[in-house]
């Protein structure tokens, strides 16, 4: 038994009312810092200039093309107190130097 095609919704009408220009985005003020990247399972250390005003899916990009590693894997921010998930709160607050880590993410237990 042969399916009836679908019927095009009438388009919308059309209102009075006139479109809004597209927004201009503004460049974004480029921000490029260096920081230290290590990854799991490799004992060598990167150095890679990351642009602060850009995302952490960025960073992450850029970093795990560095290694070669999986994408699956997560960005820690490595400090003092240890490894801590990267944020973009942390993010904005990272410094020339810093030291970012590439690893498997980690399990959590509900």
């Amino acid at each position: 038994e042969e399916i009836p095609a679908r019927k095009a919704a009438s388009p919308a009408e059309e209102s009075d009312k006139p479109k809004r220009a597209p927004r201009e985005r503004k460049p974004l003020e480029e921000k490029p810092i260096t920081l230290t990247v290590s990854c799991e399972g490799s004992g060598e250390t990167k150095a890679i200039t990351f642009n602060m005003a850009q995302s952490i899916g960025k960073l992450k990009n850029i970093a795990t093309t560095a290694f070669d590693a999986p994408v699956s894997y997560n960005v820690f921010h490595v400090s003092n107190e240890g490894q801590v998930f990267l944020t973009k709160a942390i993010l904005v607050t990272l410094s020339e130097g810093a030291r970012i880590h590439l690893a498997a993410p980690l399990e959590t237990t509900a």
